[in-house]
């Protein structure tokens, strides 16, 4: 247990791993472990069975007559607001672009009704939503609502709505292909969920985009656009996004960067409310490393890494985590080819999640699209 709970040590806080202060998150990876466990019935691994003291001998007595048993209830049969919902496969007008594209998604549904945290899980180029499924399961086990698409030009998302005989290609994709991603894409993405919050399935205003690779790029710049709208008294049409994690980001994907994103003010962390961000990648691939060392040295200047368990809980928003000795990148780091990999991702973007998202007050309502 000493060991697995070194290993866990630095979820939080990753990149500080080896000094004190990262010790502090020990104890809060060691809670969420627990959460996860318990929604899934189970007992935290490792702890130590509930095993009866000895007791001894009583000088004998009398015997006394045996009481009639008291009647057992039968446990509760688990209601419908308990059970996990079936995934729902969406196609067909329910995710046609405003440019004609017949989109493809996997929605996970929670059965937390309001309390519900919506997750967009987007893949890397050349991947698609399968490679989501296993993490997407288990955060749905956590009771949060998750929607894994494939994006234009990639798994089932090639076809269009007025042209059967043309087929997206995805080594055809373009710069205003990925803008499409942004543009068009995500926002049919959020009009479902907004569909969702409006009927009561899930709470919009803790919106979470996990992003690998490509699909990082593409969460950084969406998250960018859902913020540049304003906020009127009666009327909302963005700001929905309130946490990003980003698994090997790189800096450009086919003339499509990320700096105009990380120098956003709430990506920065300069403006009021600001988004959190986590980044995940693989430790042993130099270039990778580099890459996201460039990205950090810019966000750290505004978002200070804690000391205390307490303020790291409550107020630190931005956390690297380098998984060791693994130079896989991306989704192949969530696939389970290296399990122990997933063991460690799996827990650190659930926590993530957890404080981040579940433990903020970000009031449900209903929200009125513009007409």
């Amino acid at each position: 247990m000493v060991v697995r709970v070194r290993r866990w040590v630095s979820l939080l806080s990753g990149e500080r791993a080896a000094r004190g202060p990262a010790v502090v998150a020990a104890a809060v990876m060691l809670g969420v472990l627990g959460l996860v466990a318990a929604a899934n019935g189970q007992a935290v691994r490792g702890a130590a069975p509930n095993v009866p003291k000895a007791v001894s001998p009583a000088t004998p007595k009398p015997a006394v007559p045996a009481a009639k048993p008291t009647p057992v209830r039968p446990a509760p049969a688990k209601t419908k607001a308990e059970e996990i919902p079936a995934p729902v496969e969406l196609k067909g007008q329910e995710l046609l672009t405003r440019d004609g594209v017949l989109l493809r998604a996997t929605f996970y549904p929670s059965n937390r009704g309001k309390e519900a945290i919506p997750i967009i899980m987007l893949h890397g180029w050349k991947g698609n939503r399968s490679e989501y499924t296993a993490l997407a399961r288990q955060l749905q086990q956590l009771g949060h609502a998750v929607l894994v698409p494939d994006l234009r030009g990639h798994g089932e998302s090639t076809r269009l709505a007025y042209d059967d005989r043309r087929k997206l290609e995805n080594s055809l994709i373009s710069r205003a292909e990925v803008a499409n991603m942004v543009r068009r894409d995500m926002e049919k993405f959020k009009s479902f969920l907004v569909q969702k919050n409006n009927a009561g399935e899930l709470n919009l205003e803790k919106l979470c985009v996990v992003g690998a690779e490509m699909g990082a790029v593409v969460a950084l710049n969406w998250a960018v656009w859902d913020w540049h709208w304003p906020v009127y008294p009666d009327f909302k049409q963005g700001q929905y996004v309130k946490a990003l994690v980003l698994i090997s980001p790189p800096w450009s994907f086919k003339g499509v960067d990320v700096s105009e994103a990380l120098n956003f003010p709430a990506i920065r962390g300069t403006a009021p409310v600001t988004i959190s961000l986590q980044i995940i990648y693989g430790a042993n691939d130099r270039k990778v490393a580099g890459e996201i060392d460039r990205m950090v040295r810019i966000l750290r200047q505004h978002r200070p890494e804690y000391e205390t368990e307490e303020e790291i809980r409550e107020k630190q928003d931005f956390f690297v985590r380098p998984v060791a000795k693994t130079s896989l990148q991306g989704t192949k780091l969530l696939d389970g080819r290296e399990p122990a990999v997933f063991q460690q991702v799996l827990p650190a973007i659930a926590s993530f999640i957890h404080f981040r998202l579940e433990k903020k007050d970000f009031p449900w309502h209903e929200i009125k699209e513009r007409r």
